[in-house]
């Protein structure tokens, strides 16, 4: 049996475990799972030891930790495979799609990371992606989700990267944590492009997707960390003048530019 290309990291906490049953895990080829759950010691080995005994494809790892960034941070310093595809616990995973970004895995000899992309539980996908192909730039990979991202660990960690444990779900700034790592990774050098394959679906309900002035000011200051306090003056002026009326009207705006 040849060895795995590509590790699914999947990030939860113990007291979710019980829903994750083997059966909404997919077994396949070419792939391995692996769970990096949160929570006490004792609810994640009561809570993962049928699924590490049902499939020889899961392993688990207990994270003595808080945050979804450190969650991912553990993945890819314990991944080995050649890629690994970032996964959440609230997913519906599809294998065609899983089978078919592996394959462009292979075929992206001089991809450092894709950018996939979901779609909702309808079949519908979750927002406007660029064009298959599209090379991955700062100002077109605000809008990916880190369950739509594989990259190569080895080259990630190589270059000194990881995810801002003060960004993403757990964390104050409980957003951006995905855009973050990829401004960080092109900075490092290193190569993405966007494809047009659908790994996964996620509810059409997202934190990523809320508006109002408290996730108005998170992302303001995710545009300061993944750009630079002045060098995000433009892209945040942009997202101020198109975004007005959320910010609450001209004020909001200006404040938004603030340094």
């Amino acid at each position: 049996m040849s060895a795995p290309r590509l590790t699914i990291a999947l990030s939860t906490m113990a007291d979710r475990l019980a829903g994750l049953s083997p059966e909404r895990l997919p077994p396949m080829p070419d792939m391995v799972w692996h769970l990096f759950v949160q929570g006490p010691a004792a609810a994640v080995a009561t809570g993962t030891a049928r699924l590490v005994a049902a499939r020889p494809d899961i392993a688990v790892t207990a994270l003595d930790s808080r945050g979804v960034a450190r969650s991912r941070n553990a993945a890819l310093a314990a991944v080995t495979t050649d890629w690994l595809l970032f996964a959440d616990d609230d997913l519906t995973f599809h294998p065609a799609g899983i089978a078919a970004l592996i394959a462009r895995c292979d075929r992206e000899a001089a991809a450092d990371f894709l950018c996939a992309r979901l779609t909702d539980e309808t079949g519908r996908p979750r927002k406007r992606y660029a064009p298959d192909g599209t090379r991955a730039r700062w100002f077109n990979c605000g809008k990916v989700g880190t369950p739509e991202l594989a990259l190569r660990p080895g080259r990630a960690r190589a270059a000194g990267i990881g995810f801002d444990p003060g960004f993403g779900a757990g964390a104050p700034d409980w957003m951006g944590d995905e855009y973050i790592f990829l401004c960080d990774a092109l900075r490092a050098g290193l190569k993405g492009w966007h494809v047009d394959l659908v790994p996964a679906s996620h509810p059409a309900t997202s934190s990523g997707l809320t508006q109002g002035p408290e996730a108005m000011a998170v992302r303001r200051r995710v545009l300061i960390r993944a750009l630079g306090r002045w060098t995000s003056l433009l892209p945040r002026l942009a997202f101020a003048l198109r975004h007005r009326r959320t910010l609450g009207g001209w004020r909001g705006a200006l404040a938004f530019l603030r340094p």
